[in-house]
């Protein structure tokens, strides 16, 4: 039996009447459990029988905000969730990757960075018009775009078109803590003007210590893989 509780992190009182969700990995994720959280916010999930699951995911969806815990056997599964605004937090680019390789006449630009969210009350930042903008020069292709998940295994994010010339955005949550965004592109070597991006976390606010787990990843030793890529594997 896998037990846990979730609390909300912004306010510290546990979380009623909440929908919770054991995944497996089979063919992606698939459920094989749910259930609902007491008065006290615990519940229990009952996992396979046959124990084939390598690793489990239990998950919860608050405030339209996905959040999940990577678990093992019958460890317990605590979730901590956030209110959500739409609000931008005091953010930054704590630290960051650039990979660049080159074939014929052009570059692969591969962009990860660690974005903090400092907020205090800790809250998540979700906006619909994009938590996380970017510019790219005229010589850049087309970008792509993915967060670390579980295990720094990338999660594709759909790449929004901005309100000016070469903008862009994705509006993934960012949690509490560090969440780790990766971007990439290709570029011709004759361009004229470099395809170097400029990137604004929702806004520019003055930073503050980190409060939580962000997607559940550290500041990385280890970073994901080429979001460009999403399917191949990852170290941690």
């Amino acid at each position: 039996m896998i037990t846990g509780k979730v609390t909300n992190g912004t306010t510290g009182r546990p979380v009623p009447n909440q929908t919770v969700q054991l995944m497996v990995p089979r063919n992606g994720m698939q459920e094989v459990a749910t259930a609902k959280t007491d008065a006290a916010g615990r519940f229990a999930l009952s996992p396979p029988a046959d124990g084939s699951a390598p690793f489990f995911l239990v998950q919860t969806v608050f405030q339209a905000v996905n959040y999940r815990v990577r678990i093992s056997g019958d460890a317990a599964a605590d979730l901590m969730v956030y209110d959500a605004s739409r609000v931008p937090p005091p953010l930054r680019i704590k630290s960051a990757r650039i990979l660049i390789s080159a074939e014929s006449q052009k570059i692969h630009v591969q962009e990860l960075f660690a974005v903090e969210n400092a907020a205090q009350p800790a809250r998540t930042f979700a906006n619909s018009d994009g938590t996380f903008l970017f510019h790219l020069g005229e010589g850049a292709g087309d970008p792509t775009a993915a967060v670390a998940g579980p295990m720094n295994m990338p999660i594709p994010q759909a790449v929004q078109d901005g309100k000016s010339p070469r903008e862009f955005s994705i509006n993934f949550a960012l949690q509490p803590g560090l969440t780790v965004v990766m971007v990439a592109y290709d570029a011709d070597y004759s361009a004229r003007e470099s395809p170097t991006p400029h990137y604004s976390a929702g806004s520019t606010k003055t930073p503050a210590t980190s409060t939580g787990p962000g997607t559940g990843e550290t500041c990385p030793s280890t970073w994901p893989t080429d979001p460009a890529t999403p399917n191949s594997s990852a170290t941690r």
